[in-house]
């Protein structure tokens, strides 16, 4: 198994919180002209409507996506930053390379309510006695 790169490590740590969130922006990122209803999406992965649309909305607050409103939502892959559209790319090439590795560091990622209970208690520099 080939080594998952340190910039593909942090996209995952940062904004891949599920197998679930790494399909559709895979499938967003593989068709960037293209706007996707959470219909559309959830018919197409075969995932529940709900959690297409709680997945959406938390990938274009991160910034990865742009939203057009009609009469419903329709979601393109259009990053905010240049450096997140090349780490959802590396991402999409380490998963077609080795998606079980991809899969494996998804699945071992903390949650976020144990990371935030974590994060609670680590020390800032000026938190700590000599700092």
């Amino acid at each position: 198994m080939a080594e998952i790169s340190e910039e593909v490590r942090k996209i995952i740590d940062r904004l891949v919180d599920s197998i679930e969130t790494l399909q559709i922006l895979l499938l967003l990122q593989a068709q960037p002209e293209r706007q996707w209803s959470s219909t559309a999406v959830a018919s197409q992965l075969r995932i529940a409507l709900a959690a297409a649309d709680a997945r959406l909305a938390k990938l274009c607050a991160l910034n990865l996506l742009d939203v057009r409103i009609e009469n419903d939502l329709f979601y393109w892959f259009h990053p905010r930053l240049p450096y997140l559209e090349h780490g959802v790319k590396a991402l999409a090439r380490a998963y077609a390379e080795e998606p079980l590795a991809v899969v494996k560091l998804i699945l071992e990622r903390p949650s976020e309510p144990i990371r935030k209970f974590a994060e609670a208690f680590q020390l800032t520099k000026k938190d700590k006695p000599d700092g």
